[in-house]
């Protein structure tokens, strides 16, 4: 009897004790705190709450990766880091942060880049100029920018946008363009006005958008042509690049529709975007990049809208205007050879540097989506240069030797 009790005591005595190591085991998993420095616009609780962390809170490692990464999205901070320390009872966070100046302006250099899912020609322009704005002016995200160029491209925009709740986002914009179009051989004066919002959910963005578009062809003093339109749209990207300008490994996807309307409401055509590249470390940092653009039409497109070849984006070889229709297939291939070292450990940093590559182009653009066959499909190969001079921009040079030699440069600047 006296045997029994005392195994029950000690069996009692063994599990408080394993009870009481798990439990302190866990509290160590626990954030005791997070200590914010360096802000001075955005308060303390707005960064705990765009980390999405609280003090009380289950503790993981890959919380520190992903709240810098949603800090990171906010656009107002310089520099982020968090360090993990031991506490008396978890862990505590310390969260540094340097802040962008209030006020900036950023010298802008378009040469011939291409940036949209349409080819759209006026992106084909150069244009020098400079974006001015206020960043993060209220303490909680909200930005203000006026851009203006001039050059081939003449432009002025203005541009508002809300990113305070990190993975829902909203803004709209204001935008002049003034150019020669060398292929309706006309000036065109084009005026937009857009709306959009979006939601970020891991690597996969959804975003809505709404414009409206005036375009003015002074095609004769007597006789201008003036088109507008209704446009209401979705895309959805999801991205796994290790890099945005770069890339070294990973993937990005995109698929995007929109509707175009009349002023009176009646629709006028339809179209439809897609978009994958994936990126494949070979050896010694030596880079695969896989590329396929498709963009499909229905309806009756007019001429501001229609699709034209060359580019970076399209056929590297062929001069703009050479052909044009309402769809395409674009298969382009790189086989990039850095100059420089790049820096895997710090993304941004390490975007900087050099780059040549070797490149093919396949591609086919018809009226008709029946049309797209085999052989109607075209090619150019030819080899490149890439100059990452920063975070936010690059210049591209390309030697294209068929169908033709032609000499290409491409590139956005922010500095």
């Amino acid at each position: 009897m006296i045997e029994a009790a005392r195994k029950i005591i000690l069996s009692t005595l063994i599990s408080i004790i394993f009870c009481l190591s798990v439990f302190s085991q866990g509290r160590n998993f626990v954030i005791q705190e997070i200590a914010v420095f360096g802000n001075s616009r955005m308060k303390a609780s707005a960064i705990k709450r765009v980390m999405r962390l609280r003090e009380g809170q289950a503790f993981e490692q890959d919380m520190i990766q992903n709240s810098q990464k949603r800090l990171e999205r906010l656009g107002v901070f310089k520099h982020i880091s968090i360090e993990k320390k031991s506490g008396k009872h978890g862990v505590i966070l310390i969260v540094t942060v340097k802040e962008k100046a209030l006020f900036f302006i950023n010298p802008v250099i378009n040469i011939g880049g291409k940036t949209d899912f349409n080819f759209n020609e006026e992106e084909e322009k150069s244009f020098y100029g400079a974006e001015i704005g206020v960043n993060d002016f209220s303490g909680r995200s909200h930005h203000l920018s006026l851009e203006a160029g001039i050059g081939k491209l003449k432009k002025i925009g203005l541009r508002y946008e809300n990113d305070y709740f990190t993975d829902l986002f909203w803004g709209l914009g204001l935008t002049n363009l003034w150019y020669k179009s060398k292929i309706y051989e006309s000036d065109v004066e084009k005026q937009i006005v857009s709306l959009f919002m979006g939601k970020t959910i891991a690597k996969f963005e959804a975003q809505l958008w709404a414009r409206y578009d005036r375009i003015k062809f002074e095609i004769h003093p007597s006789l201008d042509d003036v088109e507008k339109f209704y446009k209401i749209g979705i895309d959805i990207t999801y991205n796994s690049k290790d890099w945005d300008i770069f890339p070294s490994q990973g993937f990005i996807s995109k698929m995007g529709a929109y509707k175009a309307l009349n002023p009176r409401g009646t629709s006028i055509y339809d179209r439809y975007m897609f978009e994958f590249s994936s990126y494949h470390n070979v050896v010694r940092k030596h880079v695969l990049a896989l590329n396929v653009n498709a963009v499909v039409s229905s309806g009756d497109v007019p001429l501001s809208d229609r699709l034209y070849f060359g580019g970076y984006k399209t056929l590297r070889g062929v001069p703009i205007g050479t052909y044009s229709g309402n769809n395409s297939v674009v298969f382009s291939s790189e086989y990039r050879m850095p100059l420089t070292r790049f820096n895997q450990n710090q993304p941004r940093e390490g975007m900087q540097g050099t780059s040549v590559y070797l490149f093919l182009d396949v591609g086919a653009i018809t009226e008709r989506v029946r049309d797209l066959r085999l052989k109607g499909f075209r090619a150019n190969s030819g080899l490149g240069f890439f100059w990452i001079l920063s975070p936010e921009g690059g210049l591209r040079i390309d030697l294209s030797l068929q169908p033709e030699v032609r000499v290409s440069v491409s590139s956005l600047w922010k500095f």
